[in-house]
């Protein structure tokens, strides 16, 4: 009990220097706990990569350009020691950032820290320099339109992964990354888990709730919001937010608002343009709820199909 009210006073004390602290999620062994310029991981001897990395990004880092240094080497600051450079050497594995390089370059520190092998993991190369690179990029978009963005990622940790290297490197089957926007008064959050392979979906394919995050990895993210607040920006999504549509696509998530106000906290998941339709996913308690509606007819929306996870 001592040690879980030690770990969050320290988190607490945290938020004085790093924007808030909003990027920072709950943990308990502070010994994992490691502070680099521009972010902050809690590393995974188990695993022998980070658990998460945490950072913020904003329109000023954005426009940063420093130029990568490639200088990867393992971390000094990891206590137990990080994974190694042999751990990678011909594991057929990219070395896969999850502070970005691209994120770093508004700081030369920034940028040499982030090459280090506690900010890496091992992703396919068709994944790490396809969608989870795609991810990226439309992060850096939203950072430079909205004020602030508090981003946590890694790889889904479990027992039974494969591994590299004689330090046994875990090699995780999925990825995520969570985002909360901090937009003037506004707060808001959106959540994304891959997995780890080439893919040509669009990015809202990926798109989950912060809570669904939260119990494929048990980690709690953003524990210094507001309950309330904390219960709006990890349940929902405003998808419009994140990726504006056509007008037809605003009438169907409107129409989409107001039947998931029907029902006790139920949250508008994502909605796709799949082909000739657009459909609105809505889900609530075991529920799957899909609202379809043709594009070519000036029909309301109709609820199509219903079914069960």
């Amino acid at each position: 009990m001592l040690q879980n009210i030690f770990a969050l006073v320290l988190v607490f004390i945290f938020a004085a220097f790093a924007e808030d602290g909003l990027e920072i999620p709950t943990y308990l062994d502070t010994s994992a706990i490691v502070h680099h310029t521009g972010f902050t991981l809690e590393y995974s001897e188990k695993y022998e990569q980070a658990k998460w990395v945490a950072y913020v990004l904003t329109k000023d880092k954005v426009l940063g350009n420093y130029p990568r240094t490639d200088n990867f080497r393992a971390d000094p600051l990891v206590a137990t020691g990080s994974a190694t450079l042999a751990d990678y050497k011909n594991s057929g594995y990219d070395r896969g950032h999850l502070y970005p390089a691209a994120d770093a370059a508004w700081d030369t520190n920034s940028m040499k820290d982030c090459f280090y092998l506690s900010n890496m993991t091992p992703q396919i190369h068709a994944f790490n320099a396809g969608i989870w690179e795609k991810l990226e990029t439309q992060v850096r978009d939203w950072a430079y339109k909205y004020d602030s963005l508090f981003i946590v990622a890694g790889g889904i940790l479990r027992d039974g992964l494969p591994t590299i290297g004689i330090d046994s490197v875990a090699v995780p089957e999925y990825f995520y990354k969570v985002i909360l926007c901090k937009n003037g008064a506004d707060i808001s959050g959106i959540g994304f888990i891959m997995k780890s392979e080439n893919s040509a979906l669009p990015l809202k394919s990926f798109i989950v709730t912060i809570d669904s995050v939260q119990r494929a990895t048990g980690i709690d993210f953003f524990p210094l919001l507001s309950n309330s607040v904390k219960l709006r920006a990890e349940s929902t999504i405003d998808t419009l937010k994140w990726f504006p549509t056509s007008q037809i696509g605003q009438k169907m998530l409107a129409t989409a608002t107001k039947t998931s106000n029907l029902l006790p906290n139920a949250g508008i998941q994502h909605f796709d343009l799949l082909g000739r339709e657009i459909k609105i996913h809505v889900e609530y308690r075991e529920m799957k709820l899909f609202i379809v509606r043709n594009k070519e007819l000036s029909e309301p929306p109709i609820v199509k199909v219903l079914t069960f996870k």
